[in-house]
């Protein structure tokens, strides 16, 4: 018996994975005649995979106003201001100002605009102020005036934090 081409058969149908039929030789015959049957299937499954990815996009987006100068006149008692600009829901543009003395025993006092158009003071070692990014794209401090108590806007290009 010749079983020679029998096994490279067997071998090609494993490596290639093509065996879909089954090989009879009706008991010890030899193999001159091959009776195939093929099976087809019932049922076909099928596995698929899907991958997603998610993308974060952070836009920071700036006002056309810009910074304000931060003065320094009296070297000795002249405090840094932290500037923080923050978009409003409403597409607006704010800008804090923030002085903080180190000694708590101080107050703190901002001066606009090199004291041309006034100042604000704190009782404390600590004081803030807010800004709106105007029209014109200017900075805006909306304070009372000292002499009518009514609210006045100015635009603010300069800051100066002096501590007492």
């Amino acid at each position: 018996m010749n079983y020679k081409y029998f096994l490279k058969l067997i071998l090609f149908f494993i490596f290639f994975n093509e065996i879909k039929s089954c090989f009879s030789n009706s008991g010890n015959k030899p193999i001159s005649t091959i009776t195939t049957t093929t099976v087809n299937p019932t049922s076909t499954t099928s596995i698929t995979s899907t991958t997603t990815a998610a993308t974060s996009t952070t836009t920071t987006v700036v006002s056309n106003c810009g910074t304000i100068d931060v003065l320094k006149n009296d070297p000795a008692n002249s405090l840094d201001i932290t500037q923080t600009e923050t978009q409003q829901p409403d597409g607006s543009f704010t800008l804090k100002l923030e002085c903080i003395s180190q000694d708590p025993a101080t107050t703190v006092t901002l001066f606009w605009n090199d004291g041309k158009n006034g100042m604000t003071d704190s009782p404390t070692n600590t004081i803030t102020a807010n800004l709106v990014c105007g029209n014109a794209g200017n900075w805006e401090l909306t304070q009372p005036d000292p002499a009518t108590g009514n609210d006045v806007t100015t635009e603010i290009t300069q800051v100066e934090c002096l501590f007492i």
